[in-house]
């Protein structure tokens, strides 16, 4: 089986799940603490994730056209960051849910970008191997966002 050079990328695979994996759940906290209802969760939650339809159209083109993955796969951890500041620093619940909204966009960028480089930097016999290896991490990084974010959670909102 080929692999990368180096898969240490893989390991973005955690920490971009670490971050996004509990994200609905602490934004539905974050609306409830800056005034907002469960139904206008609801309504920013539908919002968030026809962005993410209209976001994996955009991504899955510029993927196509562009060869450098890596660049695409930064732009969307550098994406959600910067959204996860403004949603941090969010006051009211329109800077929250356009931070949520633009968040989602970027994040439907990690998945394609991600399975592409696999494929590229796997030969086809050891794509289950990788794919299994890159989702484990991810898995895990859900996981561990979701301990953080309780904690986090408990103390700061």
């Amino acid at each position: 089986m080929k692999t990368a050079k180096s898969d240490r990328w893989f390991y973005s695979a955690f920490f971009g799940s670490a971050t996004t994996g509990p994200l609905g759940t602490i934004v539905a906290l974050k609306v409830l603490s800056v005034g907002g209802t469960v139904i206008q969760y609801g309504v920013i939650a539908s919002v968030a994730t026809l962005a993410t339809v209209i976001a994996s159209i955009f991504w899955g083109i510029l993927i196509d056209e562009v060869n450098e993955r890596w660049l695409v796969l930064g732009i969307s951890y550098f994406g959600v960051m910067a959204s996860l500041i403004g949603m941090y620093s969010s006051t009211t619940l329109f800077n929250l849910a356009f931070s949520y909204v633009v968040a989602s966009f970027f994040q439907a960028a990690a998945g394609p970008a991600s399975n592409v480089l696999i494929m590229q930097l796997t030969t086809k016999d050891g794509w289950s191997k990788a794919f299994g290896r890159y989702n484990a991490f991810s898995s895990a990084g859900v996981v561990f966002g979701y301990v953080v974010s309780s904690i986090f959670s408990t103390f700061f909102l």
